[in-house]
């Protein structure tokens, strides 16, 4: 648990690359269905290259200053829609896929049974049957386990959903398409 991310994967530039794996999993558990797209846009809204909105889109005033409703308003409005719109059909692909939770698969590798279609051989599979699993949640980053839904896909892909319109609804920056 005291893994950095970052020794594992990228991380991405709204987090440390100092967190560990604990630190990751912990952030996950708690947020809010809207934290993370929102933390995005305000990243690079306080960024040196800014957001500019579509005009086309967002009426802007044109008295100077920042719009506040057709601006920071809006984008929240978009941010819970999308939220929104996609986490029903994540929750019922889960629920039609059925993906088993990780904890659940290497909790089986740690009994040696073979209900899922994996390599006995594998070095992975031979490291999980060496951490002497009591239970599922011994491999999950919870004491509670994970939650009772299956894992697929991802409930964060609803925030993701972020990578698709907030390119539509801002001209941002190459480096800024690149991140989200």
């Amino acid at each position: 648990h005291n893994v950095k991310s970052n020794d594992i994967f990228p991380v991405h530039p709204l987090f440390s690359a100092e967190d560990t794996i604990d630190d990751s999993a912990q952030r996950v558990r708690a947020d809010f269905p809207t934290d993370f797209p929102t933390a995005q846009f305000k990243r690079f809204a306080n960024s040196t290259d800014g957001v500019k909105l579509d005009p086309l889109i967002f009426h802007q005033c044109s008295y100077a200053g920042s719009e506040f409703v057709n601006g920071a308003v809006a984008i929240g409005e978009i941010i819970g829609w999308a939220v929104r719109t996609v986490s029903p059909a994540a929750f019922a692909s889960k629920w039609y896929v059925g993906r088993a939770r990780p904890e659940e698969v290497a909790f089986e590798i740690g009994k040696n049974k073979q209900r899922f279609f994996i390599n006995l051989n594998d070095p992975m599979v031979q490291h999980v049957r060496t951490m002497k699993l009591t239970n599922a949640s011994d491999f999950t980053a919870y004491k509670e386990g994970s939650p009772v839904h299956p894992s697929y896909p991802a409930m964060h892909s609803a925030a993701s959903s972020a990578s698709t319109w907030m390119t539509v609804v801002a001209d941002l920056t190459e480096e800024q398409k690149a991140e989200v």
